[in-house]
């Protein structure tokens, strides 16, 4: 390969990078189908070894999701309307109870509010222009956000299913699209690379579920309000090493205190340790068993590549952020490989 051709690669890859970055609201739907059919790839495979066509094989595997889903939430929506009946009285047990106790702590009294409230007044009224202002935008922002969010939702099953029902074209595409001189280079990268995100896709989702059954039943034995949404959050913050449990012990700590109110000490010992013992069953049994270290990625690295792809790309960025990190560190081992079969590395001697 002579610089020419070093230079229209290097300047492709800066094109298509700059317009990954100009498109990125538009590749949700697309990174989000892609990550989903990575995860149902093997059940698509499966069924299709055993004489099922690929169509109704992927047909099959969607009706099973959508059955899961909508039973999912038949089930949650009366949990979810029991536990926001009790609302009313927690507010106001917050407002008779919590407040005048903070006011006492801090010493202020009803008065002080009432002369500060009073003094302020036309501070307050501007303000409250400023702030009607910066609603009004937000609302025309945020309508914006649930358009997306509406397309996200229509599009990404459509996608996703023409990913499975075409992924072994869309891999023979890509292959042949591989110069015959980089091919011996090229496809064994392509398949590791393949490989390690697959693994760590599939691995994740099946921590996420596992650790989401194991929190929602424990808090849920514990007795505590939407177990089943607070559950779920602790499992999805999994992602981000230590960030799923320190959220998880914070929110919990508060629905805690305001649901039981000066009963709170015993739930609250329960819930921590359930977090606690939560979290080493999947650093120490969950992750070995299928991670299999073939991530081989450090927690700090993992850190390091969200904040980088959420600070550069926004969503896209967090979703791509750790598969990218596994690319950029099976093409480190490949360098490595061959530096060590380098002449620089050996020395003419030898």
């Amino acid at each position: 390969m002579n610089n020419n051709q070093r230079l229209q690669i290097g300047f492709a890859i800066l094109v298509g990078a700059g317009l990954l970055y100009l498109l990125r609201p538009a590749l949700l739907p697309f990174i989000t189908a892609l990550i989903f059919a990575y995860i149902g790839m093997p059940l698509v495979t499966r069924l299709t070894m055993i004489g099922l066509p690929r169509v109704w094989a992927v047909g099959l595997m969607f009706f099973v999701f959508i059955a899961a889903v909508i039973g999912g939430v038949l089930w949650l929506i009366p949990i979810l309307v029991q536990q926001l009946q009790e609302l009313p009285e927690l507010l106001e047990w917050f407002q008779t109870d919590i407040i005048p106790q903070a006011m006492q702590y801090i010493g202020v009294t009803q008065q002080d509010l009432e002369w500060v409230a009073f003094s302020d007044m036309s501070i307050q009224w501007t303000r409250l222009f400023n702030i009607t202002g910066d609603i009004l935008s937000d609302i025309s922002r945020s309508g914006k956000v649930i358009g997306q969010l509406i397309g996200l939702i229509l599009l990404m099953p459509v996608v996703t299913y023409y990913l499975l029902r075409d992924w072994e074209k869309l891999l023979l595409l890509l292959r042949d699209m591989v110069p015959y001189d980089w091919r011996k280079t090229v496809l064994p990268f392509m398949v590791e690379c393949d490989q390690v995100i697959s693994a760590f896709l599939r691995a994740q989702f099946f921590i996420i579920s596992i650790m989401a059954v194991i929190y929602i039943i424990g808090l849920w034995l514990i007795g505590i309000n939407f177990a089943v949404l607070l559950g779920a959050l602790i499992a999805l913050g999994s992602l981000i090493p230590y960030v799923g449990i320190l959220v998880g012990a914070i929110i919990g700590t508060v629905v805690i205190i305001i649901q039981f109110q000066d009963a709170w000490l015993m739930p609250l010992v329960w819930a921590l340790t359930l977090l606690f013992v939560g979290h080493l069953f999947e650093s120490f049994v969950l992750h070995p068993w299928l991670m299999s270290d073939r991530l081989g990625l450090h927690p700090m690295v993992i850190i390091f590549a969200l904040l980088c792809g959420g600070q550069l790309f926004g969503v896209i960025g967090l979703l791509l952020a750790i598969p990218t990190a596994a690319v950029i560190f099976v093409l480190l081992r490949h360098m490595r490989a061959r530096y060590k079969e380098s002449a620089l590395y050996i020395g003419k001697d030898n």
